[in-house]
Order: C-alpha cells, then structure tokens, then sequence
C-alpha cells in the first residue's frame, strides 16, 4: 500500500442505514483521503477482491449469505492479507471479541458510530498493525535469504580445524563471514563487516559476497598457479565504490594454503589475531584502506606466515569489542582476546561460541548495538 494512495475501504454491509451512518462518520473522522464500495454479501466481496486493491475491509457478520462468526471466518480465509474490522450490534460483540482472537484487526459497535474520532483510531491502528506485521515479514523473509548466503558447514581441511559465526543485532546483518575454494587446493577465509546495521548493510553485504565469488572463481580460471588477494579486492573496491554510497566495508581475506601449513592475508581497514599455544598473541594489521569510498585502493599481500601446530588465527568484527554493559563500558579487545587461552583443549566453534556469550554476558540487559561475527581457523597439534 503506498501513503500517497487514497485508502480504499470495502464496506460489506447489508443495511443501507448502517451503511449510510458509517460513511458519514468516515468522512467526519477520517484524516487520510479514502473512498469506498458498498456491498451486500461475501459473494459480492469476493469478486470487489477480485479486481480492485483493496486496503481495509468494513465487515458486518449477519449478511444475506452469511451469518455469525462464520462471515468473518470464510472471508479470513480466502483473504488472510487484507485488513479486517468487524462491524458489530450490541447483540453480537462476544462474537465480535471472538473474531479478533481469531485474525480481525478489531471490532466496532454500530452504537458507537457517533463516538468522537474513535472510528478514525480503530481504522488507524488497524492499517499500522499490518503494515508492522509485513515489515516483519519482509525481515524474516531477509533473515533466511542471509542465512543462505553463509556457508552451510565449515570446510573439511586435512590438519587444520574451521568454524565461523555471526549473531546479527537485528533481522539482518551488515556482517559477513565465508570459506571460499580457490586454486591449487587453497582456501579463503573472510570476515567483513559493512558499517552500520540493518537491511541497507545487509545488501551490501550480499553485494560484496558476490563479487567476491565472481573475482575468485574467474581468477582461478585465468591465473592457475596464482592467487593475487591484492587484485581481487582491488577490483572488489572498484565494484562497490560509487558517487552515491556512503557506506563502507571492512574486510579481511586469509590465503591458506593447507599443504605448505601457511597463510598469506591483506585487510582493508579490517585486523586479525594470531593466537600462540602459550596464550600470547600477535596482531595481523590491516594492509589498506576500506573498501567502497575511493575509487582506486593499493592494498597489499603480505608475506606468507607459518602456522605452527597448535596455533590459531582468530577473525572477529568490531561488534564484540564495542559490547556494551549497561554503564556504558566496552568489553574491549583484551576481554576477547582473554577468552581465546587455552583454545587447543576445545572445539573452534565453542571458542566462538565462548566469545560471543562472555561479550553476551558483559552486556546484560544493554542491547545488542551491532552484529558480531566471528571465524576460528587453528592448525592441529601434532
């Protein structure tokens, strides 16, 4: 339904006293332009249903050819999407009640008809209800194109351990997280995180995982025996910097290489951490600017990195540090980097899992403000 519409009321109602009182305290109350058709029966509905847009119904439970509660249930029925008030006589308001429970939006007293603006706020609320509920909707049906978009299970590596996680603050997440083949049986390994939260960072996400891909795969293809990470998120950038965005991506790529027990990486505004066996740590910086605002970006590769048996490389997204308690502190990246000792005695995932509660935990009651994301890649002690 569009604002700048006027409201279509369908008035389902035998009476034409009824009908004629109806319509003059709608024009009385209403503040939205709006205009009505008037009909008798269900059947007459049906086809009113059938060929116009219809925004909210009007509908009287004893018709020509219907009676009681089983109008509004045959009518709910065959049109759950429309918006329904129930016009109800003083003898029929428990069943009025019962309609409600069952799906109407809400229920009006013919009595009521000269009650000050109450019409106006039934028809009001009614409208904000359901356009709350496709929202929501919308979202859910989002979330699980999301979800999709992330990998299905960890990838099965000979001598290493994988897991990834991201907890959005809302529906969706600006976050993003993958494991993608590449040539010569190695593995990328990224966590990005677009700035901000919510739907908008959602489809930039996806934006960025697909281009990604498309850069990876067409990269194998023409360059076998080499993988540039500069030049595929050089060309990434090229992707998704524009006049008209003002969002930008953080991103950081790992290289495995499973056989030689190394990695190489390059981070756009975006760290990492390796964890060594004894719990001390190294940062992995960023190699280059963000992704999405300028237009040419020199990323670089850096050198390739033995991993050690036992050790852990540990990408996470600034939504677990930037947790906040309920006096405004932050968790703080020694807090995380504190839960990851001791990570060879469990499973990656649990590590990650681990985090994510300890920042959960630290929060309490303060909501989530960004989505956390999280991948754990250690190499098997020997």
């Amino acid at each position: 339904m569009k604002s700048e519409l006027p409201l279509h009321l369908l008035i389902i109602e035998d009476s034409p006293t009824a009908v004629h009182l109806l319509k003059i305290q709608l024009e009385r109350e209403l503040t939205r332009a709006f205009f009505t058709s008037e009909v008798e029966t269900l059947a007459e509905a049906q086809q009113q249903l059938a060929n116009h847009r219809i925004d909210l119904v009007l509908l009287d439970l004893n018709l020509p050819d219907s009676s009681g509660l089983d109008t509004f249930r045959n009518f709910h029925r065959k049109f759950r999407e429309v918006p329904i008030v129930v016009l109800s006589g003083m003898s029929d308001e428990s069943i009025a009640l019962e309609a409600v429970r069952g799906g109407a939006q809400d229920y009006v007293v013919k009595a009521s008809f000269d009650e000050s603006n109450h019409l106006n706020r039934v028809i009001q609320f009614a409208l904000e209800r359901v356009q709350r509920r496709s929202m929501e909707h919308e979202l859910e049906s989002a979330q699980k194109v999301q979800n999709s978009l992330y990998p299905d299970l960890a990838p099965d590596i000979d001598g290493f351990e994988i897991a990834g996680n991201s907890v959005p603050a809302n529906h969706v997440s600006g976050d993003y997280y993958d494991f993608i083949p590449m040539a010569n049986d190695r593995l990328g390994v990224v966590v990005a995180d677009v700035a901000g939260h919510g739907l908008a960072p959602a489809l930039k996400m996806a934006e960025t995982r697909a281009c990604l891909h498309a850069l990876a795969h067409a990269w194998q293809d023409l360059q076998e025996t080499h993988n540039d990470l500069c030049q595929i998120l050089r060309r990434t950038n090229a992707v998704l910097t524009s006049p008209t965005n003002s969002r930008f991506t953080t991103l950081f790529f790992i290289l495995l290489d499973p056989a030689g027990r190394s990695f190489t990486y390059a981070g756009a505004g975006h760290r990492a951490f390796l964890i060594r066996t004894d719990g001390s740590h190294e940062e992995l910086p960023s190699t280059g600017a963000v992704l999405g605002l300028f237009p040419v970006l020199d990323i670089a590769t850096s050198d390739p990195i033995q991993l050690q048996p036992g050790e852990m490389i540990f990408l996470p997204t600034d939504g677990i540090e930037e947790a906040r308690s309920t006096d405004g502190s932050l968790f703080g990246k020694e807090r995380m980097l504190s839960e990851l000792k001791g990570h060879q005695e469990i499973p990656v995932s649990t590590v990650i899992e681990q985090v994510f509660q300890s920042a959960q935990d630290f929060s309490g009651e303060h909501p989530q403000l960004d989505d956390m994301t999280a991948i754990a890649l250690r190499r098997n002690a020997l």
